[in-house]
């Protein structure tokens, strides 16, 4: 059985307020990566720079978009 707590049981922030991240940074800072690493081939940052143009503004769609174009699909719940 999973036990729900509720806000007032938990013991303070679970992050400090300088580590807190929005998810829109934790995106870009990914997207980063993938553009500038070597875990990409060409064509596939050719096409991500595509979805971001395709999604600007919106970062997580583009990662989306791009995921499933490379056969991750997240998982069903």
């Amino acid at each position: 059985m999973v036990e729900v707590l509720s806000a007032d049981t938990v013991p303070g922030p679970l992050l400090s307020e300088a580590d807190r991240e929005t998810l829109g940074e934790q995106v870009v800072g990914i997207l980063r990566d993938l553009l500038e690493g070597p875990g990409l081939c060409e064509a596939a940052k050719a096409r991500l720079r595509r979805l971001l143009v395709k999604h600007r503004g919106r970062p997580e769609r583009a990662l989306l978009e791009h995921l499933r174009e490379m056969g991750v699909e997240p998982p069903a719940l």
